[in-house]
């Protein structure tokens, strides 16, 4: 990940919208944030860090925080942010909660939390702050936290990873470096070894429980099997095979017996039903006796029944005519009746005639008013048309009063705005008369301010220069003694290894002497004599002594040179800066900024920083007199806009305002022409009619009686005719209906005479024996039937009854309680012997079901006995059960660890001069607790290790950023998906002396060259001379901060 544009929008201490572009400084990979306590420098990284992430870079700063207490009301907090990441183009932008201004009306409402990520080729946006928080995480691969320990090391958290615990560093690396596989097999192997234990209880239980239900039948040997406290499954089991042999044989007897006693039980049933089937007919036979005798005494009653039938169907042919009769005797009646009401209708029809009479009359009196209406309503109808005419003109005329107020409002409105207006361009013009000397101010007071800004700038540089100037010096002093010292340790040495090398040379000839033989030569001048033969010291050195005194000589060589070189080195150094003070107090004499004094001298320092200080005070007025000149400036134009638009507006008004004047005036012309010509049309009308409601009402109420006479004459007339036509017609009827009864009457005679012949001569004696013997159709079919039913009855008894004499001729009755005695005594045996062979049946089904069952679970428990011992070892190793207490992931966890702090150590040692170490403890502690990502620091002055919480300031922090860099270093070198080409640094440099610092930046410097971003926030004035890239943080003047790159 690597940033390329930041932009912050009422962030912080920074009111508007503040935008830093990164690619202004090419490549140049190292920059340095500095500017004032308090400007915003650590807001740059908190943006950062709130991009990403949405949290600061830091612990003690809350994201709810971040709107700037300067920013306008109106302008909304966010951070957006562009970036690369693996060479694709990402923006990311977070809002964060806060209260805005309403669009609509007054007050504030709250905005919620938001967050949006563009992806690279057009790929759709995530939204969203949970949805861009994952999308965040899972491309860095590292959460909020280890962000800030590996890439943002902010104040306050720059010592976490060096000091994390060894729990903690296992969940920084295991996201980092994707192992969580490898604690996903130990879990993995622990829950197998766990289910394979279960199941090989489950399994255990399973057995026991099957060999339990195992059903014993009463066998001793298998009951106390079962009892025993622990029970051996493998001869219970074998037992319980012998039960069921057994029982399967006892089973074959048993079948045999069932069978025998099931054929005898057929042939008793047999016998029984054929004795029950004689026993049934005898009692029928007598029954159907009893019936046939009861059949024969009820034949009297059958034949009164059949003569009655007889009688009844002579009488139902006679009924027709009896009914003809009847009928014609309704028609008489119904007629009669009739008859009757038709002439009371005829009555009143006459009744009405005569009143409808008298009605049309009346009405044909009241011709002369309808024909005086008839020539009054037309001429009304007339006058309706002027009326028409006037409410036009009413109209137009009140449109017009109303058009003619509006415009003379606007006309009134117009005056007064145009003399507002007026009024402000006199107001504009006074001011602009204010500010007339405001540009040769400001030209006056930026020319002054050049000039003492270059007087300043030498001075700060002259106050930087001595400052280092004067530790410089005391460093060449210290330096300067080191050498001598070291220039008299290493004569001293020198001196004793030359004596040392004199005395071993003369022990090399005396131990030569010693082996020379008279006659013999001399191995160094070939002489046989030997008359002076060297003596061999009391005290020689050995030769491996001799070239360790060699060895500490060349070291205090090496150590006297490096000495030298250092002095040397700073000498130049000083010299260098003695050139650059010199040249600065030139400059500074020849523009008489500066009092003639030298170097030497004591009061130089003090007289340069007054001198700084008096020149800074001065530059501060004239910057606030620029500014105040800028705003008045600012203002000035302001206001030339401002009249300039004035002026504008005031010829609109004088135009709109003559325009209107010239509306307003044609408007009351037209105004007047139509009150003119209403006043005329309405002195035409009569004085009774004043509106035209009035007239409408008239004729309304003319017409309405017009219509009322009319229909009175025709609803007149037209009853008088209808009723007419009425009675005409009613008399007809009443003649017709008289003509109708005198035929029914003559018609009822004579269906009468033919009923009574009938019933004379069908040998009925009277009517009433002819009413006696009529019966209905219902019930005539009932005694016909019964009749039938009665004689089908008696034939078929008789028939069944003569068979039964037949079929029983030859046989006699059994005793059959003695064959159901005996098919007891045969049941009773079969149920002993069924309920016998059913438990063994039983017992042989469970038997068999546990012995398959066990056997079953038996071949699975050594399979899964197989698995386990091996699962079970395999989970115990790789959980940290083991000698070392590592866990599998922690084993990997410690590799990887490896090469972190072997890739931390290179750097670390050039920070530290290769004092310090940083180690792994691979020893066993205390306790059962995890262990192998701990770490420990060797001192090389000491040549012992010692906690990494021991280091003081300074070296905690080179530790720790050495372990940051390490870590990035093996992160990115295994390409693992997590891309780190970024790392910000916020302080820490302070805390070092001269040589760490140096050693620190050409770390730094070591990044720059690797291509990886370095940002750096830091007050030390060494950083600033190294490291040409800088963004500035500038503090306003109401206090807020301004940011821009300075390369």
């Amino acid at each position: 990940m690597r940033p390329t544009k930041l932009t912050m929008s009422a962030f912080g201490p920074y009111k508007g919208v503040e935008t830093i572009d990164f690619e202004t400084i090419n490549d140049q990979n190292i920059f340095l944030i500095s500017g004032p306590t308090g400007a915003g420098k650590t807001t740059i990284f908190d943006a950062i860090s709130y991009a990403l992430y949405g949290g600061a870079s830091g612990s003690n700063r809350e994201h709810d925080g971040f709107r700037s207490d300067f920013a306008n009301e109106n302008v909304l907090t966010y951070v957006e942010m562009e970036f690369l990441f693996r060479d694709e183009h990402y923006v990311i932008k977070r809002v964060p909660k806060q209260m805005k201004k309403k669009v609509r009306g007054d007050g504030y409402t709250e905005q919620n939390s938001d967050a949006e990520l563009w992806l690279p080729n057009g790929q759709k946006p995530i939204t969203g702050v949970s949805n861009v928080n994952d999308k965040v995480q899972s491309m860095f691969g590292i959460t909020y936290s280890q962000f800030k320990q590996i890439v943002m090391l902010p104040q306050g958290e720059f010592r976490k990873l060096l000091d994390s615990k060894s729990n903690e560093r296992e969940e920084i690396f295991r996201k980092i470096f994707g192992t969580e596989l490898y604690n996903l097999i130990q879990n993995n192997l622990n829950d197998r070894s766990r289910e394979l234990r279960n199941k090989l209880e489950t399994n255990n239980q399973e057995i026991m429980i099957n060999l339990k239900h195992t059903n014993h039948g009463n066998n001793e040997r298998v009951q106390a099997l079962q009892n025993k406290a622990n029970i051996n499954q493998e001869e219970l089991l074998e037992e319980v095979r012998f039960l069921m042999l057994d029982d399967l044989a006892e089973r074959r007897i048993l079948e045999d017996q069932i069978f025998r006693n099931g054929k005898k039980l057929d042939e008793i049933n047999e016998t029984i039903i054929k004795a029950q089937e004689i026993e049934g007919k005898i009692k029928k036979k007598k029954e159907l006796e009893t019936e046939v005798m009861t059949l024969k005494q009820n034949l009297e009653t059958i034949n009164a029944l059949e003569q009655k039938v007889v009688l009844a169907e002579k009488a139902l042919r006679i009924r027709p005519l009896e009914q003809h009769k009847e009928d014609a005797k309704e028609s008489v009646n119904k007629l009669e009746h009739t008859l009757k009401q038709e002439k009371t209708a005829l009555s009143e029809l006459n009744s009405l005639l005569e009143e409808a009479k008298a009605k049309l009359k009346e009405a044909e009196e009241l011709e002369p008013r309808q024909r005086e209406l008839n020539k009054t309503i037309p001429m009304l109808n007339q006058m309706t048309a002027k009326f028409k005419v006037l409410d036009e003109l009413m109209a137009t005329i009140e449109t017009l009063e109303g058009s003619f107020k509006t415009i003379d409002a606007d006309y009134t409105e117009l005056t007064e705005t145009i003399q507002t207006t007026k009024t402000k361009q006199e107001d504009y013009l006074q001011q602009l008369e204010a500010f007339e000397q405001v540009d040769e101010q400001l030209i006056r007071y930026t020319n002054e301010r050049n000039a003492l800004y270059g007087v300043h700038e030498r001075l700060k540089k002259l106050v930087k220069a001595h400052d280092l100037h004067s530790k410089l010096t005391f460093k060449h002093k210290k330096l300067k003694d080191t050498y001598e010292l070291l220039l008299a340790e290493f004569k001293e040495q020198n001196q004793q290894y030359e004596a040392s090398e004199e005395q071993f040379k003369r022990g090399q000839a005396g131990i030569l002497a010693e082996t020379l033989e008279t006659g013999s030569p001399c191995p160094v001048c070939g002489s046989h004599e030997h008359p002076n033969r060297a003596e061999k010291p009391d005290t020689v050195p050995s030769e491996d002594e001799l070239k360790q005194l060699k060895e500490l000589v060349e070291a205090r060589r090496s150590e006297r040179d490096a000495s030298y070189e250092q002095v040397h080195g700073t000498n130049i150094q000083l010299k260098e800066k003695e050139e650059l003070i010199n040249s600065l107090i030139t400059e500074l004499k020849q523009e008489n900024e500066l009092e003639k004094v030298g170097l030497e001298s004591d009061e130089f320092g003090k007289i340069v920083q007054e001198q700084s200080t008096h020149y800074e005070k001065m530059l501060q007025d004239l910057h606030v007199k620029i500014e105040d000149c800028d705003k008045k400036k600012i203002k000035k134009e302001s206001i030339k806009r401002e009249l300039n638009d004035v002026k504008g507006l005031l010829r609109e008004l004088e135009i709109k305002q003559k325009e209107k004047e010239q509306q307003r005036n044609k408007i009351n012309e037209e105004l007047k022409s139509e009150q003119t010509r209403y006043k005329q049309i309405k002195s035409d009308l009569p004085d009774k009619y004043e509106t035209l409601q009035i007239l409408e009402g008239e004729i309304k109420a003319l017409t309405d009686e017009l219509t009322a006479l009319e229909a009175k004459r025709e609803d007149a007339n037209e009853i008088y005719q209808n009723l007419t036509v009425s009675v005409s017609s009613k008399q007809s009827i009443v003649q017709e209906k008289e003509r109708n009864l005198s035929e029914a009457r003559r018609e009822f005679e004579k269906r009468t005479q033919t009923f009574e012949s009938e019933i004379e001569a069908s040998s009925f004696e009277t009517i009433e024996s002819y009413k006696t013997a009529m019966l209905n159709d219902e019930v005539i079919k009932t005694y016909k039937q019964d009749i039938k039913d009665y004689y089908e009855t008696k034939r078929s008894k008789e028939d069944y009854l003569k068979q039964l004499r037949t079929e029983l001729k030859d046989h006699q009755s059994s005793d059959i309680e003695v064959l159901k005695q005996t098919k007891t005594t045969l049941e009773d045996e079969k149920q002993t012997l069924t309920k016998q062979e059913k438990t063994i049946h039983t017992r042989i089904e469970t038997n068999t079901g546990v012995i398959k069952s066990v056997e079953q679970l038996l071949d699975t428990k050594k399979e899964i006995d197989q698995s386990y011992s091996l699962i079970s070892e395999l989970a115990t190793l790789a959980n940290g059960k083991n000698r070392e207490r590592l866990t599998f992931e922690r084993y990997v966890l410690a590799a990887y660890f490896d090469e972190i702090i072997h890739a931390a150590n290179i750097r670390l040692a050039k920070m530290t001069a290769s004092r310090y170490v940083l180690k792994r403890i691979e020893e066993r502690g205390k306790g059962n607790a995890q262990q192998g990502l701990d770490l420990e620091v060797l001192d090389n002055y000491t040549g012992k290790t010692r906690p990494v919480k021991t280091l003081s300031g300074g070296e905690s922090f080179k530790a720790s950023l050495s372990l940051a860099l390490g870590l990035a270093d093996i992160v990115q070198s295994y390409a693992g998906g997590i891309s780190l080409d970024t790392i910000f640094i916020d302080e820490g440099f302070g805390s070092l002396d001269p040589e760490s610092l140096d050693q620190a930046i050409g770390t730094l410097v070591s990044l720059e060259q690797s291509g990886r971003l370095v940002g750096v926030i830091s007050h030390v004035s060494e950083l600033k001379e190294r490291i040409n890239a800088k963004l500035l943080i500038r503090r306003e003047q109401d206090g807020s901060s301004k940011a821009a790159f300075n390369i």
